[in-house]
């Protein structure tokens, strides 16, 4: 079976925690927040340079990492729900079952490099942006 993941168990690590006393989460969320306020930096800077257009087309890339932050607020929330109302139980802490490691492994990689994959990208096309700017209205 293919398994995207780097490190055995490390689904299960990352999903051990609910998302709000998770480390995990909250690295995710500063770089997003990172990410937001190099935007809103960007539109300070060069507001006398750029349209309402061009500040919706700014605003819309965060509106969707939002989105797609609480997406992965509320898979983390629902995982550990069920990772601590079921595999938690004494009977079954030993245990480690090839399937479930798997797929916690492959959840955890997928929702958190998926949002910093997208994060980075929206951060470059701000990059991108602001030099484009600078170069047209010097």
């Amino acid at each position: 079976m293919l398994q995207v993941g780097h490190h055995r168990g490390a689904g299960r690590l990352h999903f051990s925690r609910p998302p709000m006393h998770s480390y995990r989460f909250w690295v995710e969320t500063l770089f997003l927040l990172m990410v937001a306020s190099e935007a809103l930096f960007f539109m300070v800077f060069f507001r006398s340079r750029l349209s309402g257009e061009a500040i919706a087309y700014m605003i819309f890339p965060l509106a969707a990492l939002a989105l797609l932050w609480l997406g992965v607020l509320r898979a983390h929330q629902a995982v550990y729900e069920a990772y601590d109302s079921e595999w938690n139980t004494p009977e079954n802490v030993g245990e480690k079952d090839p399937r479930v490691e798997t797929l916690l492994d492959n959840l955890a990689y997928l929702s958190y490099a998926g949002f910093t994959f997208a994060s980075v990208a929206v951060a470059f096309v701000y990059v991108a942006l602001a030099q484009s700017i600078a170069i047209a209205h010097p």
